[in-house]
């Protein structure tokens, strides 16, 4: 009992520090807008009520591990002192038992007790590990779209490895957020050919950045499936479909380190010609003129970078894998329309299948077809031109003169 209580409380721990890191970390990177809106006294009461709940926690097991601690002692007090002495001088008394008896009888008590005493601290430590334990593994046994042992394969094993064609396609596909909600889709189906760049745009919330998560393996269909060249995702090869497809979003990781760790992701077989090229086809081969070169230093965030160096950054990281499927959501966002232009015509040399979500009228006269997104389907789809002459809705967000 004491135990299930022990772990149990080892575990809140676990979860209220956790939670009070967590939010911490969530304020140390928007210190900027955090300063900017003078929410910073807000901010801090916030993190000071995750840090008491942590206390109160820390708190509710440093009880229980005083209760423990003082088990031995009074186990030890018991016999020893209350056993031995008193049945032991009672002995005494009576002329069975020498006081030199007395004492070794009292001695070979205690070296006993010392022992139990250990049993229960090691009984404690293990139950706070047990607690930890539980945390990491809630981490370890979180099923992914893909194996453990696939995400070990290097840049030379991976080039090894047979690329899909390009063609995706989403097959009467249900997906929601709550089960206990109506889907947020229900029977979508839409098919995109091998080599196209296709934009998906709609209201905001219609579930766009869904879908591109959906064939990115970051969320599973309730029904339905994704197909990849006529294959489920789950009847492929996990490495297959990791080196085949790659998806950069509106929120950029830039890590601490150099250039070349930033694109290459710590993968030392990766040769510098091919980040070169990435770099150069996402049109930000002016990082190469910094100090060191690939090896310059980029800080943590991307603080000395810009914001669209920090997007085309994501996306050279992206080409670096030579995929053929490229899902942009939202990461050409801070790039000027040229600079957009130049970095489509380069990844449409490579030939890769590119789904951009996007609501630029500029990029859209770019793309090769275009799908509004509209109450959990494909309401259309067609080229620019087609669908400024035959959708009202389209015609009036984005028929007008740029």
């Amino acid at each position: 009992f004491t135990n299930r209580r022990l772990v149990d409380r080892s575990t809140k721990v676990q979860r209220e520090v956790g939670r009070q890191y967590g939010v911490l970390m969530s304020m140390l990177r928007s210190i900027r807008e955090l300063k900017a809106t003078s929410r910073e006294a807000e901010a801090f009461g916030q993190w000071a009520g995750y840090q008491a709940k942590g206390v109160n926690a820390q708190q509710s097991v440093s009880r229980l591990n005083a209760w423990l601690d003082a088990a031995p002692v009074l186990l030890q007090g018991v016999i020893v002192y209350g056993l031995v002495l008193t049945l032991g001088g009672w002995e005494v008394m009576e002329g069975r038992l020498s006081i030199g008896g007395l004492v070794a009888m009292q001695l070979i008590a205690g070296l006993l007790l010392a022992p139990i005493a250990q049993i229960v601290m090691l009984a404690r430590t293990l139950q706070e590990t047990q607690a930890q334990m539980n945390r990491v593994m809630d981490v370890l046994d979180y099923k992914h779209g893909t194996s453990d042992e696939s995400t070990k394969a290097t840049s030379t094993e991976t080039s090894m490895i047979e690329r899909l064609g390009g063609s995706i396609e989403l097959k009467d596909v249900s997906f929601g957020f709550d089960t206990l909600k109506p889907p947020l889709f229900d029977g979508l189906s839409f098919e995109i050919a091998p080599g196209r760049i296709v934009a998906l745009i709609g209201a905001s919330g219609c579930g766009k950045s869904t879908i591109t998560d959906l064939m990115l393996g970051l969320e599973e269909t309730w029904k339905g499936t994704v197909e990849f060249d006529g294959c489920a995702r789950a009847a492929l090869d996990p490495d297959r479909i990791l080196t085949s497809i790659a998806g950069a979003s509106g929120n950029v990781a830039v890590f601490a380190g150099t250039l070349r760790d930033n694109i290459t992701m710590w993968d030392p077989t990766m040769p510098d010609e091919r980040i070169v090229a990435a770099l150069e086809d996402a049109d930000c081969a002016e990082l190469l003129g910094r100090p060191g070169g690939l090896d310059a230093v980029v800080e943590e965030g991307g603080r000395n970078l810009s914001g669209g160096q920090r997007q085309r950054l994501e996306i050279a990281r992206c080409l670096a894998k030579n995929p053929s499927i490229l899902v942009l959501d939202g990461s050409t966002s801070a790039l000027d329309g040229r600079t957009e232009q130049r970095l489509l015509d380069r990844i449409r040399l490579r030939g890769c299948t590119v789904v951009l979500v996007t609501s630029r009228r500029s990029t859209l006269q770019l793309v090769d077809e275009i799908a509004i997104v509209d109450q959990g389907r494909i309401f259309d789809h067609g080229d620019f031109g087609s669908l400024v002459e035959r959708n009202e809705w389209f015609a009036t967000e984005f028929g007008g003169e740029a």
